[in-house]
């Protein structure tokens, strides 16, 4: 009886919830979610003449282990090295 009464419940407030939401509403929720993917795209894929940071801080860290790897390790290496695999803000 009680799994009844809560499923009733929850229609009731998704209902309400559904309700309170005009068509500007989701049609503003829908352009954000496009904005939101458009950029992100752009940014993974930039045009040839203007790299994003994401794009030419990769070439830059790559460049940097070619480097790394050729000479003998440094307690600064180090330090980058674990400050970049634990924290995921490179910036």
């Amino acid at each position: 009886m009680t799994r009844g009464l809560a499923k009733v419940y929850l229609l009731h407030m998704i209902e309400t919830t559904l309700t309170a939401f005009s068509l500007w509403d989701a049609c503003i929720l829908i352009f954000m979610i496009a904005s939101w993917m458009a950029v992100g795209w752009v940014i993974e894929h930039p045009p040839a003449g203007h790299p994003s940071v994401t794009k030419l801080v990769a070439a830059y860290r790559r460049d940097w282990m070619i480097v790394f790897t050729t000479r003998e390790p440094r307690i600064f290496d180090a330090q980058i090295l674990a400050s970049l695999r634990q924290g995921t803000a490179f910036f």
